[in-house]
C-alpha cells in the first residue's frame, strides 16, 4: 500500500482490475487490495500472504502482538503480512478500541502495508454479551439455536431484531473508526456458518442474517472499507452446507475456510476447487488454521489460495515446528509484511539466496528474501574479529572481491560470502587447555581405552588400553575452517610419558578423508616445540579435523599451544555483476 493515493480509474487502467467489489462505493483503499488479492491468484501469481491472528490487546506500540513476535522469533526476523483480530469472543467490548488502536498503529509503522482481517464472535441478542464465546457457541445440530429466533431477528421492530441491530451497530462505529483512518478490511462475520456450534450456524435464513448486516453496514453507516469474506468451517468432500448457505455473488467479494490439520483436517483438493467455483472466481484464502500448509505442495495442485492465517496460541512448536517455519517463510511465494507492494504484478518475485562461509555478516538492502524482477540488491561484509572478507561467490562459480557489492535480480540468485582466517590467526579452538578440554574429544572404533583431563594447563591424554591400532584412541578437534589455496602452519608443543612416537594428521572428516598431513614425530619426557607447513590442495573442502593418533603404547601424552594458522595470501579473481 505503497505511493497508493492516485486516481482509482489510474489505478484500475495500470493493474488490470478484474473483478468489482460488491460494494459500489468501495474506498480507493479497498478496491486497491482487492485487486492486489486477485494479483496474488493463480500458478504463476505474486504468492500467499502470510497472517498472525492476534486477538485483543496485546501489542506493542507498532501493533506487534506477543503472538507476532513469537513468529518472528521463529521466521528470521520476518512480520507476517496479515494482522488478524476479533471483536468479541470472551473479551470485553472495552478491548475492540484496543484492537483498533492496535490496527491503527500497524499500519502507521508499516508504511500502510499491513492487510487487516476481523471476524466477530457475536453473541446471540437475546443473551447478554458477556455470555461471550460460551455462550454464542454452546448449540448444536441436536440443540440448535431456535429457528424462530432468527425469525425474530430479521423482523424489523422486534425486540431481537431492535437488540441485535444495536450490536451490529457497535461493531460498525470500529470499522468506521478504521475507514477514516483510510485501513480496509477483509471483514469475515458469521463465520464457520456450516458448523452447528455457533448461533448462527446450519441456520436455514442465513443468507438474510448475512444480508441484513451487509446493507445495515454498506447503505445505513456507509462502511465502504469492508472487503466481504463468507468464511465457512472445513467439511469434508461431497458436503452440500456451502450451496445451501451461501448469501450470493452479489454480498460476497473473497470465500475462506477454516482447516486444523491437527484435528484430522487436511487441506483437501475440493476445498480450493469448491470455494473457487462457488466464488465464480472471486479470491479464495485460508482464514484460519493451526499448522501451517506445506506452501510448495500447496501451490503446486491449489494455486489460488491468497492467504493462510495461524489462529492465536496455534503459533506454538506444539502445531508449527521450527522446521515448517523454515520451509514455510523461506518459500518464495510467501509474502510477509516488508514485501507487500500494490503496484507489481504476478510472476516478478525472485528469491535471492545469501550464505556465507567463515565468521562474518552480511546486510541486504533491501533487507528481504524475494524483490522484483529488475530491481537491484546491495550486499554488504562484515568479517568478524579474526578473519577477511575475501570475495562472493555465485552458483555459476564467478567470483567477486568488490564490498558492498549491487546487482540487478533478474533469476532466482543464490550467492556467498567468503570469510577466511586472516594470516596468523589460530583456528584451533581451546588450544593453550588453560582451564577446559573444551572442543577435544577422545575417538574410539572398537577396543581401547583412554581419557582426556587439564594437567597443569596441559592436555593430559590418559592411554590405558590398546586396540592393535594407531587410531584407537585418537584426540581430534573437528570442524576447523582451513581455505583452499592457502599454506598452514601447525605447531605444538608436547611430551611423554612412556609413549615414544605419535602420528599428526589434518584432513577430511568425512568422505574420503584426504590428508593434507600425515607425519609421525618422535616423544620424549621433556616438552619439545614441533611445526609443519601444510599446503592445501584440495579444492572443495572448507571443514577439516586435526588429529592425534596416540595408540602406539600404553602411558600419557601431554599436549599445549596448538596453533594452526595461514601462513600465506592469495589473490581472488574478479567477475562483472549483471
Amino acid at each position: 500500500m505503497k505511493k497508493r493515493w492516485i486516481c482509482v480509474f489510474l489505478l484500475a487502467a495500470l493493474q488490470g482490475w478484474g473483478l468489482d467489489l460488491t460494494n459500489p462505493n468501495a474506498t480507493t483503499a479497498a478496491q486497491e487490495l482487492y485487486s492486489y488479492l486477485q494479483n496474488l491468484t493463480g500458478r504463476d501469481s505474486l504468492g500467499i500472504l502470510s497472517g498472525q491472528e492476534s486477538m485483543i490487546g496485546e501489542a506493542n506500540d507498532s501493533g506487534i502482538s506477543t503472538h507476532d513476535e513469537y513468529v518472528i522469533s521463529k521466521n528470521g526476523g520476518k512480520i507476517p503480512a496479515l494482522y488478524a483480530s476479533n471483536f468479541g469472543d470472551y473479551y470485553s467490548l472495552g478491548n475492540q478500541e484496543q484492537i483498533v488502536k492496535n490496527i491503527k498503529n500497524r499500519w502507521a509503522t508499516s508504511d500502510s502495508s499491513v492487510v487487516v482481517m476481523l471476524c466477530w464472535h457475536a453473541v446471540q441478542p437475546d443473551t447478554v454479551n458477556t455470555a461471550g464465546y460460551t455462550g454464542m457457541s454452546q448449540f448444536s445440530s441436536t440443540n440448535p439455536y431456535p429457528s424462530a429466533n432468527i425469525d425474530s431477528i430479521l423482523t424489523p421492530g422486534t425486540e431481537l431484531n431492535v437488540e441485535w441491530i444495536k450490536r451490529i451497530d457497535s461493531i460498525g462505529v470500529y470499522l468506521l473508526e478504521l475507514q477514516d483512518a483510510g485501513i480496509p478490511v477483509i471483514w469475515r462475520p458469521f463465520h464457520e456458518n456450516n458448523g452447528a456450534f455457533f448461533w448462527w450456524g446450519q441456520q436455514k435464513r442465513f443468507p438474510e442474517l448475512w444480508k441484513q448486516m451487509y446493507d445495515y453496514y454498506t447503505d445505513t453507516l456507509g462502511l465502504d472499507n469492508l472487503i466481504w469474506d463468507y468464511s465457512v468451517n472445513y467439511y469434508s468432500e461431497g458436503d452440500t452446507w456451502l450451496d445451501t448457505l451461501y448469501p450470493g455473488d452479489s454480498l460476497v467479494d473473497v470465500l475462506s475456510v477454516d482447516v486444523y490439520t491437527n484435528s484430522g483436517h487436511e487441506f483437501g483438493q475440493w476445498l480450493h476447487d469448491d470455494l473457487r467455483a462457488k466464488g465464480g472466481g472471486k479470491p479464495i484464502g485460508i482464514s484460519e488454521n493451526g499448522p501451517m500448509p506445506n506452501i510448495t505442495e500447496l501451490k503446486a495442485t491449489q494455486p489460488y489460495w491468497t492467504f493462510f492465517c495461524t489462529w492465536f496460541n496455534f503459533e506454538d512448536s506444539t502445531y508449527n515446528s521450527d522446521e515448517l517455519y523454515d520451509s514455510v517463510y523461506s518459500d518464495v511465494k510467501v509474502v510477509t509484511q516488508d514485501e507487500i507492494n500494490y503496484n507489481i504484478t504476478a510472476d516478478t518475485r525472485k528469491l535471492v539466496s545469501v550464505t556465507a562461509s567463515g565468521e562474518g555478516e552480511v546486510t541486504k538492502s533491501p533487507d528481504s528474501t524475494r524483490i522484483s524482477a529488475g530491481s537491484t540488491m546491495t550486499l554488504t561484509a562484515a568479517a568478524a574479529s579474526g578473519y577477511e572478507f575475501t570475495g562472493w561467490t555465485a552458483e555459476d562459480g564467478t567470483i567477486s572481491t568488490t564490498n558492498p557489492i549491487t546487482f540487478t535480480v533478474n533469476a532466482d540468485t543464490s550467492i556467498k560470502a567468503i570469510f577466511e582466517p586472516q594470516t596468523g590467526t589460530n583456528v584451533v579452538q581451546n588450544s593453550d587447555f588453560s582451564t577446559s578440554i573444551d572442543n577435544w574429544k577422545i575417538n574410539y572404533w572398537d577396543a581401547g581405552e583412554g581419557s582426556l583431563a587439564v594437567d597443569d594447563s596441559m592436555l593430559k591424554i590418559s592411554v590405558t588400553s590398546l586396540s592393535g591400532d594407531v587410531y584407537n584412541p585418537q584426540v581430534i578437534q573437528t570442524d576447523l575452517l582451513i581455505d583452499s589455496g592457502y599454506t598452514y602452519s601447525l605447531s605444538f608443543d608436547a611430551k611423554s610419558s612412556g609413549v615414544d612416537t605419535m602420528d599428526v594428521a589434518i584432513g577430511q572428516g568425512s568422505g574420503d578423508y584426504t590428508k593434507l598431513l600425515y607425519t609421525s614425530v618422535a616423544l620424549s619426557d621433556s616438552l619439545q616445540s614441533y611445526s609443519f607447513e601444510i599446503p592445501d590442495t584440495l579444492t572443495s573442502e572448507i571443514s577439516m579435523r586435526l588429529e592425534f593418533e596416540v595408540g602406539y603404547q600404553e602411558g600419557t601424552i601431554w599436549l599445549d599451544n596448538v596453533v594452526l594458522k595461514k601462513a600465506s595470501t592469495s589473490a581472488v579473481s574478479v567477475f562483472s555483476n549483471t
